[in-house]
């Protein structure tokens, strides 16, 4: 971890930002004054869009791609924040994926890809975080409320047993042990 900026100004991470929630958070970070580093997957003009609406609004913002579950891209990733925003301050990991289907018509190789996506995606962001996050700074994991509900073409994540164990586990651990990995840094603001 390294120290927070000189002036003050903090820069934050958003997984998933070019879109959905993660792009209401990361447009909320810059209207709050941040900087934010607004991440996508597949799709960057819609990214950029994000930038855009960000800087027309006054804020600073870059777009920047990889894949959540790819350490390699992640820790790209994080670089491209230090390069250009000089640290990372928060991380906001919204980045997930959730397959309409019914169980019975569910595919293995899909169920994979969720899979990878929000289980090790979430580990890997987390990892790079706990690494890269500047003294003070925070961890935040996003996750779903439909594995709470019965909502019968999200099978993969809410009519498992329990609503995808796993899957809540591992959102748990990663929020859990980020904390704790982090704790005598005083990350608290």
């Amino acid at each position: 971890m390294t120290n927070a900026t000189e002036n003050n100004t903090r820069v934050a991470i958003v997984t998933g930002g070019s879109g959905g929630i993660g792009q209401a958070v990361a447009e909320r970070l810059a209207s709050d004054g941040m900087k934010v580093v607004v991440h996508y997957s597949s799709k960057r003009s819609l990214a950029d869009d994000v930038v855009e609406r960000i800087a027309a609004s006054g804020g600073s913002a870059i777009a920047a791609g990889g894949d959540v579950a790819d350490e390699a891209d992640m820790s790209s990733l994080f670089h491209e924040a230090e390069q250009h925003f000089g640290g990372v301050d928060v991380v906001v990991h919204t980045a997930g994926i959730m397959t309409r289907s019914l169980l019975v018509d569910l595919d293995l190789d899909e169920l994979d890809r969720i899979l990878r996506t929000n289980v090790r995606g979430t580990f890997v962001v987390d990892q790079q975080a706990v690494r890269k996050v500047r003294e003070g700074g925070a961890i935040i994991n996003f996750s779903t409320s439909v594995n709470q509900r019965s909502v019968p073409t999200y099978s993969a994540g809410s009519h498992w047993p329990a609503g995808m164990p796993g899957t809540r586990a591992m959102s748990g651990m990663c929020s859990r042990t980020p904390s704790k990995a982090l704790g005598h840094f005083s990350t608290r603001p």
